[in-house]
Parts: structure tokens; sequence; C-alpha cells
């Protein structure tokens, strides 16, 4: 058992051995694979245009309050809204080299809101790092008024089903003329013959007042703060030059070892065959 453990070592000496040897006498084949391969990759990241990432968080605002009123967005309102084609809208007219096509999507491409948090992640790519910072603040502007726009149909649809309401109330109180509008305190007649239908109409006028001083305030609206202002770029995100550079480095002479592996054999078939033909039978 000795004797073939010895013999194996020796073996796997020899085969190293002779796979250095090869190497050393391919060398030039090697290097050449290697420069070319590097030599391509080099030429690629050198006509490849550079792509700048512009970065920003946001936090947005989950709800618009006034004193007892309050209205609030749906987290998929807010995800739908982000990437929709009226924010884009907003960045095209806010920058007048913006592309007028799909492609507008691959600029402002990522937008995360991370699910139970106020907080937004937004990042915009281009050709320039003062075109992808555009993009982002373009992009929180046109998403700001989208957001506002989102609120205001929100109270309006809420007035509308207030005014049904204070109408019903009303005509179950005998009809409008019976409610001095001047004065919202019920006398206490009114709270003697119908509390609860007094209460009812009481509040939803008083709600149908402060949903109206919140439609007033959505001009000042911040939906959108920001906690990180999209930044310039000092640096472009693609190509990676240095990291394109050592992965040709590496396929390069992977490359050149297999093409000198393949030439031995081929060489040594054709040696073979050589012989075969000259050796007479």
């Amino acid at each position: 058992m000795g004797s073939s453990g010895n013999e194996s070592l020796t073996h796997d000496g020899a085969g190293l051995q002779g796979f250095l040897k090869l190497m050393l006498e391919r060398k030039v084949l090697i290097i050449v694979v290697a420069a070319l391969t590097i030599g391509l990759v080099a030429v690629l990241n050198a006509v490849t245009p550079p792509i700048y990432t512009s970065e920003a968080q946001f936090a947005l605002r989950l709800k618009m309050t006034y004193e007892d009123a309050w209205l609030s967005v749906p987290d998929s309102e807010y995800t739908n809204v982000a990437l929709s084609d009226r924010v884009l809208d907003g960045v095209r007219r806010a920058i007048d080299d913006a592309p007028g096509d799909g492609t507008l999507r691959g600029h402002v491409y990522e937008i995360k809101l991370k699910p139970d948090s106020r907080l937004v992640e937004a990042r915009a790519r281009a050709s320039s790092p003062e075109l992808a910072q555009r993009y982002l603040e373009a992009w929180h502007d046109a998403y700001t008024t989208e957001l506002r726009a989102l609120f205001g149909k929100l109270i309006d649809a809420r007035l509308a089903l207030l005014e049904i309401e204070i109408k019903a109330l009303e005509e179950s109180r005998g009809g409008s003329e019976a409610w001095n509008a001047s004065d919202p305190t019920p006398t206490y007649f009114d709270l003697a013959l119908n509390t609860e239908l007094v209460r009812k109409l009481t509040n939803a006028r008083i709600e149908r007042e402060q949903l109206s001083y919140m439609a007033k305030q959505l001009p000042e609206l911040v939906p959108l703060e920001i906690l990180i202002a999209p930044k310039r770029p000092s640096a472009p995100t693609s190509p990676k030059k240095s990291v394109n550079l050592s992965l040709a480095a590496v396929i390069g002479l992977l490359l050149g070892v297999g093409a000198a592996i393949v030439s031995s054999t081929w060489q040594g078939e054709t040696q073979g065959e050589t012989l075969r033909r000259d050796t007479p039978d």
C-alpha cells in the first residue's frame, strides 16, 4: 500500500511539473491572449459613456391633520404615484433635454418606500453628474405636487360625502330652517328632542369647516420632507473601470492557459499523426 501511495505522489508531482513546463513553453501565447483581453476591455471602458447616479432620502407625510380632522393616504397610493406618468411628465417639463419617451423611467429608476416607515430612498442616473442631480430634484418637486393633488382629491371626496350627510341630517330634523347657522350650539329643546341627531349634525359641520381649512392650506403642505438632499455624484457608477480591468486580467489569464493547453494538445496530435504517416508498416 505504501508503494502505491508513493507512486500516486510521484505521478501528481510529474503532472504538476508537466503543467508548469507547458505554461513556460507557451508563456508568450498566454501573455498575448491576456493582453488582448485586457486591451479589449480597456477599449470598451473608453467608448462606454459614463453613468452618474444621484441619491437622496425623503420622509413622507402619511396624513394631514387639523384639530380633530385628519386624512391619510394608503401606502399603495404613495407607491403608484411615485413613478406615475404624471410625475414623469412633471420631470420632463422641468428638464428641457429630458427624453420624451419611456426611457425617462430608466433615469429616475429606483424609488424605494420602506414598509411601515416614512422613509423614501430615491436614485436617478444620467450621463453627467449635474443632470443626475437635476433629475432627482425634479422628481421630488413633481412628486410633491402630485401628493398635494392626492390630498386635495381626498378632501374633496370627503367634503362631498359630508354635504350629503349634513343635508340628510338637516332633513331629518325637519329642514335646515330649524338650525341657526350663526350659532352652532343647539338649544335645550333640540337636545331634548333628538340629542344624537343634533350631535351628529354638529360634528359633521365642524368637520366640514376643518376640512375646508385644510384645503386652503394645501399649497403650503410639505408631503415629502428632504432628509438627505439629492447629491451631485463625484464619480461615475458605470462603467467600473478598475473592476472591469481586474476581471479582464483574470479571465485573460484563464483564456491564455486554456489556449496553451489546446495548442499543446493539437500540436501533440499533429505530431503523432505525422509519425504514424512516416512510420513504414
